[in-house]
């Protein structure tokens, strides 16, 4: 396999991972307290808002700091499993799909700002000196 391959199974790996673990949190945090219908709204905005949003930055952060060719279509690839599992739980609506594109969209450019900041280090243009 080659490197950009397990870069993309890692960071797909990594968001479920990332992802699940906010999910717990969210329900720890707001479902415990009695469990109505106004909880489980609360934990899916705390998801959709909060918790994706971050991991869709925080991937394009690795994506961008390992992948040394394909930066930043890259981060949102690695999205798309993650992205993909969103929408089959969920009805196909225009909603959730603006939202996936908005994630991906945050993955790509944090991975391009990333690799840019990258460079601009690498080459020296950020040391103060």
């Amino acid at each position: 396999m080659t490197r950009t391959t397990l870069e993309i199974i890692g960071a797909a790996a990594l968001s479920f991972a990332l992802a699940m673990g906010g999910h717990w949190i969210a329900y720890t945090l707001v479902g415990e307290r009695g469990g109505n219908n106004k909880d489980f709204v609360a934990i899916s905005l705390i998801q959709d808002l909060l918790v994706i949003p971050l991991v869709s930055v925080l991937i394009g952060i690795l994506m961008g700091w390992f992948e040394e060719r394909n930066k930043w279509w890259l981060a949102g690839v690695s999205m798309v499993p993650l992205l993909g599992y969103g929408l089959s739980y969920g009805s196909f609506d225009g909603v959730i799909l603006i939202l996936c594109l908005i994630y991906m969209s945050l993955a790509s450019s944090s991975a391009l700002l990333t690799a840019s900041l990258k460079s601009c280090w690498r080459r020296g243009v950020l040391n103060s000196g």
